[in-house]
């Protein structure tokens, strides 16, 4: 029930003038009417097929994103030091023992440029399996095996040569320090781990 503005007289609902006076009655503002959000467009109304295909992939995202990247650094960084000889004087923290060890053993020098050069192939693949990883590439854990494989490889290598090149005047366990040891260990484990780990995706890189 309403009441006319201008006489007071009750009026009925749905009124348009005072029966009273004929004042005309103010009708109530219509609600604006709400427009519907904009349609969104396919892309976002379509659902995205999990690309992991239900895969946890935390381990993938750590390789990919980090530890790649990081290793390749450090093979970057001891490739350079080995073909110039400085990790000699880095790992027994003394200038210039690198020019003693090449004089008395001069055949050691071409041993470590070829690890060197070995240790960068191994770098630029850590680079690539990285790339081709968050690409989903089917190479992508074809290459981390091959960093792997490659970095072990590299490390018997030089063992071979420390042995042959120094005419046998280092032992076998000289030359099998605990740094040594570790990384053959290091880089075993992380191949078989990575092969395992990715044997089970193979579906997913499949790009």
């Amino acid at each position: 029930m309403k009441f006319c503005a201008n006489c007071g007289s009750m009026i009925e609902e749905n009124v348009k003038f005072c029966p009273n006076c004929g004042t005309a009655v103010a009708q109530p503002a219509e609600q604006p009417v709400q427009s519907r959000p904009v349609q969104q467009t396919a892309y976002q109304q379509a659902i995205e097929p999990d690309k992991y295909q239900g895969f946890p992939m935390k381990w993938y995202k750590f390789l990919a994103y980090f530890l790649l990247w990081f290793g390749a650094f450090i093979n970057i960084v001891n490739g350079f030091l080995i073909i110039t000889g400085k990790h000699y004087d880095i790992s027994a923290s003394r200038e210039g023992l690198s020019e003693a060890v090449y004089r008395q053993f001069p055949a050691l020098k071409a041993g470590d440029i070829v690890c060197g050069i070995l240790i960068l192939v191994v770098a630029v693949l850590g680079i690539l399996a990285a790339v081709n990883l968050l690409r989903l590439k089917a190479i992508g854990p074809k290459l981390v095996i091959a960093v792997y494989a490659g970095g072990l490889f590299v490390t018997v290598l030089n063992i071979i040569f420390s042995l042959t090149m120094t005419k046998g005047m280092l032992s076998f366990g000289s030359i099998l320090s605990p740094s040594v040891i570790g990384s053959i260990a290091g880089a075993t484990l992380m191949l078989v781990i990575n092969w395992i780990y990715f044997k089970k995706r193979e579906s997913v890189f499949v790009n």
